[in-house]
């Protein structure tokens, strides 16, 4: 399963090598969660994504996103791999896609839409849904909302919220409802160095029991622009990208 990670990024590489004159966007990062509930756990990991256009004049893209996680004790390797189609709209951008993860022990694969809307200047709304199956036929829905809000070109926050019914344990049986609910600040040091750092709280709820992470990372964007909110708008789909399951040092 790990070796499906990258395998969309992969594809992506793919077709950049059969059109010279594509633009390609990627990111490259990592980061580190700290759940401080029920024991505590650390996870470390990995994630990246690259995109091309599809043609010179079909305005369309493709992104490939993919990520790996270690989560200690335990040992649990966690993984992602995923594809969207996406294209800019009069109010901002709309991607088609879907995305595969898991653990050890089996995984899920959530499809669906997500649209950013670019409400002002400084102000991105971002709307995603679908549905999701799993190991073991476990089958069900999710939806989720983002706001997020540019106090200066350069740094960030934001706060999210998702909710996934009939969520699976990823072996088969059924969790019972999923809700996450994220504060995220992201800040970009440099307009001459694409290198951001982010940090943000997490909560999850799952079949009534209550969880709480901490997270920070670092994010190196290759796709041209010279400030935050240019990544954010002419690169990685970011929000809209994500499954409702990937964890939050993303």
């Amino acid at each position: 399963m790990r070796n499906m990670i990258f395998a969309s990024a992969c594809a992506a590489a793919l077709l950049v090598s059969g059109a010279a004159s594509a633009q390609v966007t990627g990111t490259l990062g990592g980061g580190y969660s700290r759940i401080t509930d029920h024991g505590g756990a650390d996870i470390y990991g990995v994630n990246g994504s690259l995109a091309t256009t599809i043609g010179s004049t079909s305005g369309w893209s493709f992104e490939g996103t993919g990520s790996y996680y270690n989560a200690n004790p335990g040992a649990a390797d966690l993984w992602t791999a995923g594809g969207n189609l996406f294209t800019d709209t009069f109010f901002g951008r709309m991607a088609f896609g879907a995305m595969t993860g898991g653990v050890d022990f089996g995984h899920a694969t959530s499809y669906g839409v997500g649209a950013d809307w670019f409400f002002s200047d400084d102000i991105t709304l971002s709307l995603k849904g679908g549905g999701n199956y799993a190991t073991g036929g476990n089958t069900g829905g999710y939806v989720g909302v983002q706001g997020m809000y540019y106090l200066n070109p350069n740094l960030a926050l934001s706060a999210s919220a998702d909710y996934a019914g009939n969520s699976s344990n990823l072996a088969g049986g059924s969790l019972g409802d999923l809700n996450t609910e994220k504060l995220r600040a992201e800040w970009q040091f440099s307009d001459t160095l694409p290198l951001s750092v982010y940090g943000g709280y997490q909560r999850y709820e799952i079949a009534g029991t209550h969880a709480n992470a901490i997270f920070i990372g670092v994010k190196f964007y290759m796709d041209g622009a010279s400030t935050l909110v240019g990544h954010h708008r002419t690169g990685s789909l970011g929000y809209i990208g994500q499954s409702f399951y990937q964890i939050g040092a993303y």
